[in-house]
């Protein structure tokens, strides 16, 4: 005789989705028990509080609104920290093969700022942001792309091969051309600044000694550390920020 089946559990709403949940966290942090987030929410039972929070009730849209209003943050922050962000000053351009007075902006009605996330290690150092013009390095910062680069001057770290730094070539007349490339070390020990382009007129620069001519001089400004796109109406960029 077959055995009677017994009913199946009824799944957990969390199962379905498996995301992380702040309610208990922020709710704690803002001092106030099951019963008193409920009532900020509209009086809303304590035992619905602990069911979203233990993941029985699904935390869907509807729920991270209210929560969220009542908690004092963004939607998102009920299921997800979002990272502490650092603002950064946008205080010039560079444009492969064109030279100019200066790389940085002389007004500072331009000058303008992006949010990269507040890293640690960077806390010490200063950070600059630079927009990329021109194509030179379109195949992984498309024009009008913002580098944030940590300070060469301040870091005082020695160039890393296979790391993206914005660079200044100086002419003995003070014109400056500033770009972005990659810095590479080949198998002979030979340095070079590589454009990532898919317009093959841009060629390597070597750094040899000796490869500069009229006495020129090239020298690295920082090292890229992410980046990210202006935030205007014309761009509706994203304000977040991309390793590079």
């Amino acid at each position: 005789m077959p055995k009677k089946r017994g009913r199946a559990a009824k799944p957990r709403a969390a199962d379905h989705g498996d995301l992380p949940n702040r309610i208990r966290e922020l709710r704690e942090a803002e001092g106030l028990s099951m019963a008193q987030l409920g009532a900020r929410m509209g009086d809303v039972e304590a035992s619905t509080i602990n069911k979203l929070e233990k993941g029985d009730t699904l935390v869907n849209t509807r729920w991270m609104k209210r929560l969220a209003d009542a908690l004092r943050v963004d939607p998102i922050e009920i299921l997800f920290a979002q990272p502490k962000m650092r603002r950064v000053k946008v205080v010039g351009a560079v444009q492969a093969g064109v030279f100019v007075e200066a790389i940085h902006w002389p007004h500072p009605d331009d000058v303008y700022e992006v949010a990269v996330p507040d890293a640690p290690e960077l806390a010490d150092i200063r950070l600059e942001g630079y927009e990329i013009r021109g194509p030179s390095m379109n195949k992984v910062y498309p024009e009008g792309s913002v580098v944030v680069v940590a300070s060469i001057f301040s870091s005082r770290e020695q160039l890393v091969s296979g790391a993206r730094y914005v660079v200044e070539r100086i002419r003995p007349d003070g014109e400056r051309e500033g770009t972005c490339k990659l810095f590479e070390i080949d198998a002979a020990g030979r340095r070079w600044l590589i454009p990532e382009s898919f317009d093959r007129s841009f060629q390597p620069i070597p750094l040899d000694d000796d490869a500069f001519e009229n006495g020129e001089l090239v020298q690295a400004i920082g090292r890229v550390m992410w980046s990210v796109k202006r935030e205007t109406p014309d761009y509706q960029a994203n304000f977040g920020a991309a390793r590079p």
